[in-house]
């Protein structure tokens, strides 16, 4: 899809997801990650061993895709998609994935025409791999993975010289299929299945390798063996360069119509594809057309032998035989046969054990990802390629029988995330102000009142260009970065006191500190120079999730932009905005400023922003609010009148002297 030109209020994502599964936005750099962290999530052994998964480590993958899986989780049918802000701003200041090339360097309008994204996500697969299996002592999750979508090979080096021979034990997530010695004639051998067997076993020689007994760099032969297969394979087509779709154009076209007609040539295809229910439709379908045999088997079956060699298989019923279904496949989609520009969409089978957790009543089996368009296919379309704009990247499948797990993992943020031990400090400076941490005996669950604010400085600013009609078109989206939060107690002997007041150090380049609105100062984020108390963003996020996974009640103003910023879900049940508590419809909404010179006679933010008088004043006007409900509705609606009143007599402008 094409990165959005309207802001989110005015977007009508409806019209492009009318499933019960959520998407991914796509106006983020590096969003072209999206089709990968969708096969991701919905595999059962990835998405139940990375939800369990919670570390100390600042710029853990696996932690910050922990949690993207539970915004994915509790993200309402029908709703906006869920932005992977913190996963790929976790992602961008990876070494190893800055080393691989895998961070694109800025947005750009012609991004798609400077990078293939399809390469790059060659490299990405095998990397997200190993950020997940690279285990940790307390952290079987990691074994786990590896062990189901690893497969062990040995390979064999033999020196032509000497004939000494020399074994490297080693494992692997990804098959990359192997094109060198297939012939062109023999269609046979370029079937997907014939393809996979080979790729698993090869020979290839080295110009230099080292010879232990003779101390030399030899010509050697190299040679692999496969021990054991994975219950999750993982197969990289490599379709990237026009030798290889020339010589797989045989078998991909395949794929297309039998049919030559020119009425099948020029009708369009519909848009439900083979779940059209308009009996009228005059529209093509793909279960009315004959289609030849897939190159893309929906099943797999593979023999190990006992010489280390991987053989394709016929019959299921073999013992030894090991069958494997479908789970997902990727594709590069072109926009137009003649055209460069491409990207990436994931075609991926749901298990329905997900549908059953989610209570959703519409079970599809296939689905379409295309960023924040989702869409139910049938599996012909899953399967069908063309070479001329439809090319399959990445392909995975799930060995039948094997033991997937299927109940719903633990939360791993517990109330130790505000322990001694999770205070994840950058700089341990005093706050200003009273503060109190949270105690152990300190009583806070479902239904506790806490008041909250942050403050926000801005890393990337807008910049919209003017069409011929005088339209604005953004072309560079604003990028935003939350600089502190606040969270204060609502209720009991402390209320007003915070027990969570931390400024968030950046790396990133601040574009603006907004000082005026923020009272952030320039310095106040960087580790080498604050003043102020610096934690990371994971150490407050966590805090945060635990306090929305206990069913705590966030009050605040404006705090669905606040919760945005800081890429963190909350369901509407748990916020008391005062932004809309004193709102009436069709009006303009009222600042923090004007409702607490109105209802508190207070001047507030009279210098800059402060999160923590912030946080209390929204505390203070909801007290307000529950007493003019609590009279009666009439009441409430007789005061917001009279406050609309004086702000336009006003022009909301507040004194500047209080009477």
């Amino acid at each position: 899809m094409e990165p959005r030109t309207k802001n989110l209020e005015d977007y009508d994502f409806s019209f492009y997801n009318r499933t019960n599964l959520p998407g991914l936005e796509n106006s983020l750099m590096n969003s072209y990650c999206n089709p990968g962290l969708q096969m991701l999530y919905y595999h059962p052994t990835i998405r139940y061993h990375t939800l369990s998964h919670l570390c100390k480590e600042e710029n853990c993958l696996k932690c910050e895709l922990s949690f993207l899986f539970h915004m994915l989780d509790q993200t309402p049918p029908g709703n906006a998609p869920v932005y992977p802000t913190n996963f790929l701003r976790t992602f961008r200041f990876n070494v190893e994935a800055t080393n691989l090339g895998l961070v694109l360097p800025d947005f750009s309008e012609n991004l798609q025409e400077q990078f293939d994204a399809s390469k790059l996500f060659q490299t990405w697969v095998p990397f997200i791999y190993q950020q997940l299996v690279q285990s940790r002592s307390d952290d079987a999750s990691s074994n786990d993975i590896e062990r189901s979508f690893s497969f062990q090979q040995v390979l064999t080096t033999t020196c032509l010289i000497c004939g000494s021979a020399s074994g490297k034990r080693s494992t692997s997530q990804v098959l990359n299929l192997n094109y060198r010695d297939v012939e062109k004639e023999n269609k046979d051998s370029l079937q997907f299945s014939s393809l996979v067997s080979n790729s698993f076993s090869f020979e290839n020689y080295l110009d230099k390798a080292w010879c232990e007994r003779c101390q030399h760099y030899n010509r050697a032969q190299q040679a692999r063996k496969i021990e054991l297969l994975p219950e999750v394979l993982t197969i990289n087509c490599d379709i990237t360069t026009e030798d290889t779709l020339v010589l797989l154009r045989p078998v991909l076209e395949s794929d297309v119509p039998t049919s030559d007609s020119k009425q099948l040539k020029t009708q369009k295809i519909c848009w439900d594809g083979s779940n059209c229910k308009n009996t009228m439709c005059k529209f093509l379908h793909h279960d009315t057309r004959e289609y030849q045999k897939y190159w893309i088997p929906e099943r797999l079956y593979l023999k190990l032998g006992i010489d280390g060699t991987v053989d394709k298989a016929n019959a299921k019923d073999e013992k030894e035989n090991r069958s494997y279904r479908l789970h997902s496949v990727i594709y590069k989609i072109a926009e137009t046969k003649a055209s460069t520009r491409h990207h990436l969409v994931a075609c991926i089978r749901v298990n329905p054990f997900y549908h059953d957790v989610h209570d959703h009543s519409d079970k599809g089996e296939w689905y379409l990802f295309n960023d924040y368009c989702v869409k139910k296919i049938g599996i012909d379309d899953a399967l069908v390629c063309a070479p001329q704009w439809k090319i399959p990247c990445f392909v995975s499948y799930i060995l039948e029988g094997s033991n997937l797990p299927l109940s719903t993992p633990t939360n791993p943020i517990a109330r130790d995330v505000f322990s001694d031990n999770w205070e994840l400090k950058v700089l341990k400076n005093p706050r200003e102000g009273p503060f109190k941490p949270l105690g152990n005996d300190e009583h806070i669950g479902k239904g506790t009142l806490v008041s909250m604010d942050a403050e926000f400085v801005t890393l990337q600013s807008e910049e919209a260009e003017l069409k011929s009609e005088g339209k604005p078109v953004i072309i560079r989206p604003s990028h935003k970065a939350v600089a502190r939060i606040t969270v204060i107690r609502g209720e009991g002997k402390d209320e007003g006191v915070p027990f969570l007041d931390d400024y968030i150090s950046t790396f990133d380049h601040v574009a603006d500190y907004l000082t005026a609105y923020s009272g952030i100062q320039p310095g106040d984020l960087d580790a080498r120079s604050s003043a102020r108390c610096l934690a990371t963003l994971k150490s407050a996020y966590v805090r945060l999730r635990h306090l929305v996974d206990i069913g705590v009640v966030f009050v605040g103003h404006g705090l669905k932009n606040d919760f945005f910023v800081i890429n963190l879900l909350v369901p509407p049940e748990q916020i008391r905005d005062t932004v809309h508590l004193f709102h009436l419809p069709h009006q303009r909404m009222i600042s923090l400023k004007f409702l607490a010179w109105y209802y508190l006679g207070a001047n507030i933010q009279s210098g800059s922003h402060d999160s923590v008088e912030d946080a209390r004043t929204a505390l203070k006007l909801y007290r307000i609010y529950i007493k003019l409900i609590n009279d009666d509705e009439k009441t409430l609606r007789d005061s917001l009148k009279k406050l609309y009143e004086a702000g336009t007599r006003r022009s909301w402008l507040i004194e500047k002297t209080l009477k």
